[in-house]
């Protein structure tokens, strides 16, 4: 195998034995196109990560003001920005991942659990919404035991877009080329970068001390460098590059549009910056609330000399040092004490200028929390919930291009979910798995309107797990309520509802108090059991048996069986009761 040890890799690849040939680009310009990309792309990353984080500094469009802005507005910062990013990951709450494929469900659940999928499937959503594009690679996990007979654990991580990237083949913008990582290595002050291919994983790390490098500073990169204990994995080992054995590229691009996303605030900068400026003004305008900023005016025959004492305020600083007055200058002779009384000499009028008003900055600012709204389809509800309650018909209405966005967001992560389960089942031995993800409802219905729609689905022939998958429930709840079986599932739903039923209309009565408490409790006892056995109407009885009789000559240790004699017929007294009668022995 070749044996590389400095040298750039252009040099390397120039030779005849320098590497295999694998078709496509040569692996210098993907690491060149990989290397410039990576630099160009992280500009808007990072401008992304500012908006949400609340950090991006204000636009101003005089230099002063601004910087003596930025000293006093530090403590101010109102970041709605963030609100379109969370508002879409909120609604996007994966309900349960399936698999039909034999085999498969188990290991889905387990790297469900193993890599915390539950918590790590929000901050890749999220994160995807942040910046427009994230990363997930798939891999062997390296705490998987070396001599089991086949791989028992996969690790599932996330990747950020500012270090990772996806190349799509020019000719089909629908399939991966190959795919880059890049990160540093502090310890050595270097930089590690990995180039993915369906076939080989090439590996690269940076001359001693470059930490920003171009191609020609880039050099083969074998696991020993760092090293490894055993030093003939050079050459007995993967050596270099690795082949991939899977054949397919091991990083899952989650994204919101083709071929990059587009951060879900981006809509919401010029907004944000827009509030920014309204605060910090107000906030700058509240100390003459505060503080009402005054004048005097002087005879016109005073000396100005005789002002003097009282012109110089105590607290005076100066707006590039912060420093207070130099030692020495006269301070004010004025005093805001309460009873304190002001002697003004030569002044013939005192006044007070006029502070702005709040509304001046709190009205503009509410209307371009709408226009925020309306650019990014984010719910008026998050960005102002100041407003009259809305009822349900109502917030659907308002929220239907919001609901339609995230379907498609549920489309595109939901792709790229069932690509990273599938890999993932492929390399635990099962291949060509059929993976399904179930979103939980992306609207918002309360319970009255959430049990109608269901029972919509139910009447309209939808399997029931399916439906109740599509309310947001999970695989476990469903196997809980309703076991493994399917035969007995509509009794249980139909019980269900019925259940549901009663107790929405209960708990409006209570809020009504029209019933009280204690009353509630009686009825919800008295309808549970009537929907229990109204559900069991339908279900068959089992046929008595005979009991079994002792053979006479045969079973003579077991003892006879003795029937009563039927009771006595019941007499109806005068007022209609029956007594109670002994039965005969």
């Amino acid at each position: 195998m070749l044996s590389i040890t400095d040298g750039s890799v252009t040099d390397v690849i120039s030779g005849t034995d320098a590497m295999p040939d694998y078709g496509g680009a040569q692996p210098s310009s993907d690491l060149e196109l990989a290397l410039e990309e990576l630099a160009d792309s992280d500009g808007d990353y990072e401008r992304a990560e500012q908006y949400y984080k609340g950090t991006r500094a204000e636009v101003s469009a005089s230099i002063r003001l601004r910087r003596a802005m930025a000293r006093t507005g530090q403590s101010f910062r109102m970041n709605f920005a963030r609100k379109p990013v969370d508002a879409v990951t909120e609604r996007l709450e994966i309900a349960a991942v399936t698999s039909a494929t034999s085999g498969a469900q188990a290991k889905i659940d387990a790297l469900w659990r193993d890599n915390k999928l539950g918590r790590q499937s929000k901050t890749i959503m999220r994160n995807a919404g942040k910046y427009g594009d994230t990363y997930v690679i798939v891999w062997p996990s390296p705490d998987d035991d070396p001599d089991a007979p086949a791989i028992g654990k996969v690790d599932v991580f996330y990747n950020s877009p500012r270090t990772c990237r996806v190349f799509y083949d020019p000719e089909n913008p629908m399939r991966k080329a190959f795919a880059v990582k890049q990160w540093t290595l502090a310890a050595q002050k270097r930089v590690r970068v990995d180039l993915y291919y369906p076939d080989r994983i090439e590996k690269y790390w940076s001359k001693p001390g470059i930490l920003h490098p171009k191609t020609a500073d880039m050099i083969p990169f074998y696991d020993t460098d760092l090293g490894t204990p055993d030093p003939a994995d050079v050459d007995e080992g993967p050596g270099w590059p690795r082949p991939n054995p899977f054949g397919e590229i091991p990083v899952f691009h989650f994204r919101n549009d083709d071929p990059y996303g587009v951060p879900e605030h981006e809509g919401f900068y010029g907004v944000q910056d827009a509030i920014r400026k309204l605060v910090l003004s107000h906030m700058a305008g509240v100390d003459y609330n505060a503080f009402p900023q005054r004048y005097a005016i002087s005879d016109g025959d005073t000396d100005s000399s005789e002002l003097a004492a009282g012109d110089e305020d105590e607290f005076q600083f100066a707006l590039d040092t912060g420093a207070t007055s130099r030692p020495g200058d006269p301070q004010s002779q004025l005093s805001a004490d309460a009873g304190s009384v002001w002697w003004l000499q030569g002044v013939k009028g005192v006044g007070q200028f006029d502070q702005a008003q709040p509304t001046v900055f709190t009205d503009p600012l509410t209307l371009y929390l709408r226009f925020g709204g309306l650019i990014t389809d984010t719910p008026l509800t998050r960005l102002d919930p100041t407003g009259a309650p809305i009822s349900g018909e109502a917030l659907r209405a308002m929220e239907a291009p919001f609901t339609k966005k995230i379907k498609d967001r549920q489309q595109y992560y939901g792709e790229t979910w069932a690509e990273v389960f599938a890999f993932a089942l492929l390399i635990l031995g099962i291949p060509d798995a059929d993976v399904d993800i179930h979103w939980k409802s992306p609207a918002t219905v309360d319970d009255t309107t959430g049990w109608q729609t269901l029972m919509v689905k139910l009447e309209a022939g939808l399997p029931v797990r399916q439906a109740f998958l599509e309310a947001g429930y999970t695989s476990e709840q469903i196997e809980e309520w309703f076991g493994d079986g399917d035969d007995d599932l509509p009794v249980q739903v139909d019980m269900l509802l019925k259940i549901g039923q009663a107790l929405q209309a209960l708990g409006a009565a209570l809020g009504f108090g029209i019933l009280q408490e204690e009353q509630v409790q009686v009825l919800i006892s008295q309808v549970v059991g009537e929907a229990v056995n109204a559900a069991r109407i339908d279900e068959p009885e089992e046929e008595p048996t005979a009991p079994e009789l002792p053979v006479p000559g045969v079973d003579d240790d077991k003892p006879l069986i003795v029937f009563p004699a039927p009771p006595a017929p019941p007499t109806q007294g005068a007022a209609g009761a029956v007594p109670t009668t002994p039965a005969a022995e």
